[in-house]
């Protein structure tokens, strides 16, 4: 069972989105919202939908304060390693490359420590990048290989 986003409350992460995109995209009050979950047989009263959306609005702030904490310091130490190593190495290798690339990121990189709201990660890019692979190896199997993606790699290699 995945962790739940407030602790020790039993909605969801899709149920508490659902709550605050009514109450701030579409002005939904809070009692409309009660009152459409009653409707359907959900028992959520206005105070504890009310409840959520305060949570809610405290889980950023706590994961900014713990961000500052343990984050902050650990990012500031690899600024200035890139920093340095920058001024160690060739200013025309791969290495000095990368490097200048994350330095000319690095507002966006630490806007982590700077909004509570935001994802450390993005699984949606990561998807995108692995896709190609995946749909290759399929493509693989699609080729008639009576042995799939195995037999397609041996008859691949020179």
């Amino acid at each position: 069972m995945p962790d739940l986003p407030i602790p020790r409350g039993r909605a969801g992460a899709g149920l508490i989105a659902h709550v605050l995109t009514a109450k701030y995209c579409d002005h939904q009050p809070l009692h409309r919202q009660a009152e459409q979950y009653a409707r359907e047989d959900v028992n959520l009263s206005r105070s504890t939908l009310a409840d959520m959306v305060g949570q809610a609005a405290r889980l950023p702030d706590e994961r900014l304060r713990v961000r500052l904490e343990r984050t902050a310091p650990l990012l500031m130490e690899m600024k200035t390693w890139l920093e340095t190593t920058l001024t160690r190495i060739s200013g025309r290798g791969e290495l000095a490359e990368a490097i200048r690339y994350a330095l000319s990121h690095w507002d966006a990189l630490t806007l982590i420590l700077r909004d509570g709201r935001t994802c450390i990660d993005n699984p949606a890019a990561q998807e995108r990048a692995v896709r190609p692979i995946a749909l290759g190896r399929r493509n693989l199997d699609l080729r008639g290989f009576r042995h799939g993606w195995g037999a397609g790699r041996r008859d691949l290699q020179p």
